[in-house]
């Protein structure tokens, strides 16, 4: 899965929350670029866990039968 779309997604966390002012005054837009890529890190990371966790449980199934 191409990366862009954790970036993409975490852009859009952090731009709603941006945008609906859950961060304090003074914080602009672009000090949030290392919290977008911490985002982006979390759900890209979260999801090759699933992929190798599933790949892993179909070997274990097929060695079972």
């Amino acid at each position: 899965m191409d990366d862009k779309i954790f970036k993409t997604d975490a852009k859009q966390i952090v731009d709603m929350t941006f945008d609906n002012k859950l961060f304090k005054d003074g914080i602009t837009r672009d000090d949030m670029n290392a919290y977008e890529d911490l985002i982006s890190f979390l759900l890209q990371s979260k999801y090759e866990s699933y992929i190798r966790c599933n790949e892993m449980m179909s070997k274990i199934g097929k060695n079972s039968n």
